[in-house]
């Protein structure tokens, strides 16, 4: 004990927790000043204690066992002070011998903040390991040779493996898509050497069955298990890979479409009407090269005929979201007109509301509609003409016939003479109108003979010069060689006059007229001649152009324009299987274009007297005439009682049989109308002709012929075409076709 004492001024005084207790009461003998701080007991106090009381009493079980330990023991524990608080102490046991007394010397160190932070950093790892397993992103982490020494669930499910053992031991290479793995041992060695983290970067991975799986992925620097090792976080891309793909397929598609479309197809911002883009179909309708258009409007481009319509257009877009084959008219770049079949939908590009438009082009189905419309306007004004024409032209006969009646009966040289003759004149007049009416509906009986084109032209020039006047020139550039054409010459000359009165009208303060003409080759090989009639004047629009060719549709004034003039000349021309087209502009002039079939036949030579010339022939015959207008019946029966001929009655055609049944003796010719009531004049003829297969056949009509022939006659029958006699006719050519008609051979 002399030898603890004398040490006891060291011991005391030691700022380290120490104390001496006996080795078999564990009573405290000696403490240090540390052990008194340490724990807030005085050293009084602490020799009425033992080293059981410092411990947790749940620990002094395991007090025990450490005392049972080799020699030093060394164990951490909790210890508690005097205030009730707890620290964390690792001391050290050693068995002494002092003075023969066996002891026990420890030495303890407060541990309690060294603790809990390797109690914080094993639960941190805890709960680091519990987010990592439950991650929906893929951990792996592999050792620096490459070896997997962890893979967490989600990476499992990812690659489609069943345990995280399939996985562990397997090179991380290996799990990777051939085409990456030099890329990413790259990456791997950067990590190791640098121990910086790396970018994000899209890899792809090979699933348990082989198939390619995307992941965007980092890697950092790691100690695993005590090795440098990469733990590799994997965000699962497939998916969203996948719908990129199809998305840039389906905008490939929608691109190749959209290029390729033989629909034109427009793009345009609707905040302000800009276009985004346009296909080369819209290029070719619209006449636009693409730059010219992109960022432009189709105001800015004055691409719209009526602006109104784009109004309305985008109004049931911003209402609807779409519409649908809205027809609208637009301005080529060339001016042209063109008709489209609009339909449009709103769709987004880059985040902006855009107005998707295709455009079917209808221009052409447009203009055969219109041709359609037009031609039946024209069938139906034909139609009313032909029953205009029927009823005038009865009138016209009594009163042309009675006129030149009244004429042979009047002294040369009378007042009522003259007045006769005025009258003569006026029907004259009253049925070139009626011809004109039936010209422009192709509905005129024509007489056509082969002529040479240039000679007819040529023949029309000084007329020409008179009627344009001095202050238009006259050029002639006949150049067609004389080829010859089938044509009514009258028609043709009435075409070619009525052209150049329209083309001085065009040059009010002068200008050059041109009347050209040329061989030619239609579309299908077949020779052609043209006729182009060509002015320097004032021009027309396009609205004026599309209707110049309508029955009484006119520019000029009341009174001085009928509009039946382009009109005759569209039917004279199609009568006789032409065609004719117009290039006109304002301020530039017109040129009209004829096309006529060309011919091989000889051109027809005029030969022998004019037969009107001689006197009107006489007979003895016997006629039935069968005339539903009482006008014409009394006229037609006056003139061939007094040339002769025996004359039977009948206002209709059944009357007309009746006639014939109550008439025993021959008769020779019948005279018929072709249009009557209850019995038309073709029907008449064939029931006749059956009861007397000798009689002859002379038609006459208020219609034209020989088409007019309805009910039994060929139009095609050479002996049609002789038995006709178009109303309003004299007595001398009535009397000339009846004699004609008798004559003829019989059938």
């Amino acid at each position: 004990m002399g030898e603890l004492l004398d040490f006891q001024y060291l011991f005391d005084r030691n700022p380290v927790a120490m104390c001496v207790v006996d080795d078999e009461t564990l009573a405290f003998l000696a403490v240090s000043d540390g052990a008194v701080r340490e724990y807030g007991w005085s050293r009084e106090e602490f020799f009425k204690m033992t080293l059981r009381d410092v411990r947790a009493p749940e620990l002094v079980p395991a007090l025990e066992a450490a005392l049972a330990l080799p020699d030093p023991a060394v164990l951490t524990t909790r210890h508690r002070r005097k205030d009730g608080s707890e620290l964390v102490s690792r001391g050290e046991l050693h068995r002494v011998t002092i003075g023969g007394r066996r002891l026990r010397f420890a030495v303890m160190r407060n541990v309690t903040a060294e603790t809990q932070v390797a109690e914080a950093h094993r639960r941190s790892l805890e709960d680091y390991h519990a987010v990592v397993e439950r991650s929906a992103d893929g951990v792996l982490t592999h050792l620096a040779d490459g070896t997997v020494g962890y893979v967490n669930p989600a990476l499992v499910t990812f690659l489609g493996y069943r345990d995280p053992s399939e996985l562990v031991g397997v090179q991380v290479l290996d799990l990777l898509h051939p085409d990456d793995r030099d890329a990413i041992r790259t990456r791997i060695d950067q990590i190791l050497a640098t121990g910086e983290p790396s970018p994000a970067r899209s890899v792809r991975f090979l699933g348990r069955a082989g198939e390619v799986r995307w992941a965007e992925t980092r890697g950092v620097s790691v100690t695993f298990e005590g090795a440098q090792a990469v733990t590799v976080i994997a965000r699962d891309l497939t998916e969203r890979r996948r719908a990129d793909e199809e998305l840039r397929l389906s905008e490939e598609r929608f691109s190749r479409s959209f290029r390729a479309s033989p629909a034109s197809i427009s793009i345009t911002r609707l905040s302000d009407g800009r276009f985004v883009d346009v296909n080369e179909r819209f290029v070719q309708v619209s006449g636009y090269r693409r730059d010219e258009v992109i960022g432009k409007t189709t105001l800015e481009l004055k691409m719209w005929i009526d602006p109104r319509e784009r109004e309305a257009l985008f109004a049931t877009v911003l209402r609807d979201g779409r519409a649908r084959d809205v027809a609208v008219r637009l301005m080529k770049k060339t001016g042209e007109r063109v008709d489209l079949l609009m339909s449009t939908e709103v769709i987004e590009v880059g985040g902006e509301r855009c107005m998707l438009a295709l455009g079917r082009d209808v221009t052409e189905r447009r203009r055969l509609e219109e041709q359609l419309q037009h031609a039946r306007r024209m069938d139906a004004l034909g139609r009313l003409a032909g029953g205009i024409a029927h009823d005038f032209n009865n009138l016209l006969t009594g009163i042309r016939g009675y006129g030149d009646l009244l004429l042979e009966q009047l002294p040369e040289h009378s007042a009522a003479r003259e007045a006769a003759d005025h009258i003569r004149r006026a029907t004259v007049r009253a049925a070139s109108l009626t011809s004109q009416l039936l010209a422009f509906t192709r509905r005129q009986s024509i007489e056509t003979r082969v002529i040479a084109l240039d000679d007819l032209v040529r023949q029309l020039g000084a007329l020409l010069r008179r009627i344009i006047g001095d202050d238009v020139t006259l050029a002639l550039r006949l150049e067609s060689e004389r080829a010859r054409v089938r044509v009514d010459p009258g028609q043709i000359e009435q075409v070619i006059l009525n052209l150049a009165v329209n083309a001085r009208d065009a040059m009010p303060r002068g200008g050059q007229l041109t009347i050209s003409t040329a061989r030619a080759t239609d579309g299908a090989g077949r020779r052609e001649v043209r006729l182009t009639v060509a002015d320097t004047g004032s021009g027309m629009t396009e609205e004026v152009r599309a209707r110049i060719f309508e029955p009484f549709f006119t520019t000029k004034e009341v009174g001085k324009g009928t509009g039946l003039g382009l009109a005759i000349v569209h039917g004279i021309i199609e009568q006789v299987g032409g065609a004719i087209s117009v290039e006109t502009a304002p301020s530039i002039g017109s040129t009209f274009y004829i096309s006529l079939p060309e011919v091989d036949e000889p051109s027809a030579q005029p030969s022998g007297p004019d037969p009107k010339s001689a006197p009107a022939p006489q007979g003895k015959e016997t006629i039935l005439l069968a005339e539903d207008n009482e006008e014409v019946r009394d006229f037609v029966q006056f003139v061939l009682k007094r040339a002769g001929y025996q004359v039977l009655i009948a206002e209709d055609g059944v009357r007309a049989l009746e006639e014939a049944a109550a008439h025993p003796r021959e008769i020779q010719l019948l005279l018929s109308d072709v249009v009557m009531p209850r019995m038309s004049g073709g029907e008449l003829a064939e029931r006749l002709a059956r009861a007397r297969p000798t009689i002859k056949v002379l038609h006459m009509s208020g219609h034209p012929g020989p088409a007019g022939l309805v009910g039994g006659a060929d139009p095609d029958d050479p002996r049609a075409r002789l038995a006709f006699v178009q109303k309003p006719f004299s007595a001398d050519e009535l009397l000339r076709r009846v004699r004609a008609t008798l004559d003829a051979p019989a059938p």
